[in-house]
């Protein structure tokens, strides 16, 4: 009896190991391992059942390796001038993007800018719209995957109406959203076709 239960726990534990060591990188036939995503954005609106969508744009994620995450995109339709940029808690688009909740925030940080060390994962800075409203999207990040706590598959992409102060305005609503105002569009970001 005590060698069975001898051997049961070794064969747990060697199947323990296993699992601790896949890092969630199992993708079989059917889970293939994501290194693109896309979202469509579209102005903010009371419900996502609404028959007056207007699309803004698309923004592209590539998992271009070693931590790096490419982010690329074109926007039209924005106010002119900069606008804070960020990925959010979840990919519901409802009542004016408010669905979306906070700045994804797994680790518990303060607000900040990209290249900051204490900032949200969801925190990408500020985007520049031309005096016809296009955002040309260049952003290099070392902080979201699409694995892992970082994981932002199935999260929403917020452009607000406001500039973001990265976190550098001196009050408590800076260290949350950096006073970026009202969601102005939004979308949800999803896994890409790798032919696409």
């Amino acid at each position: 009896m005590l060698n069975s239960i001898q051997s049961f726990s070794i064969f747990i534990f060697t199947l323990f190991c296993i699992i601790q060591n896949t890092d969630g990188e199992y993708y079989g036939e059917y889970s293939p391992k994501v290194t693109k995503a896309r979202a469509y954005l579209f102005k903010s609106v009371q419900s996502p059942e609404s028959t007056a969508l207007q699309p803004l744009g698309v923004v592209d994620f590539c998992d271009l390796g070693k931590g790096l995450m490419a982010i690329n995109g074109t926007l039209k339709g924005l106010p002119p001038g900069l606008h804070g940029f960020h990925v959010h808690q979840f990919g519901d688009l409802s009542q004016l993007c408010t669905g979306a909740g906070l700045h994804f925030n797994p680790h518990k940080r303060h607000h900040g800018a990209p290249q900051d060390l204490e900032r949200h994962v969801g925190d990408l800075g500020n985007i520049q719209a031309d005096e016809n409203g296009t955002a040309i999207i260049r952003i290099r990040d070392r902080y979201m995957t699409f694995k892992g706590v970082n994981n932002i598959i199935g999260r929403g992409l917020l452009v607000h109406e406001k500039v973001d102060d990265l976190g550098r305005g001196g009050n408590d609503e800076s260290l949350k959203t950096g006073n970026a105002g009202p969601r102005f569009g939004c979308g949800v970001i999803g896994i890409r076709g790798e032919n696409l």
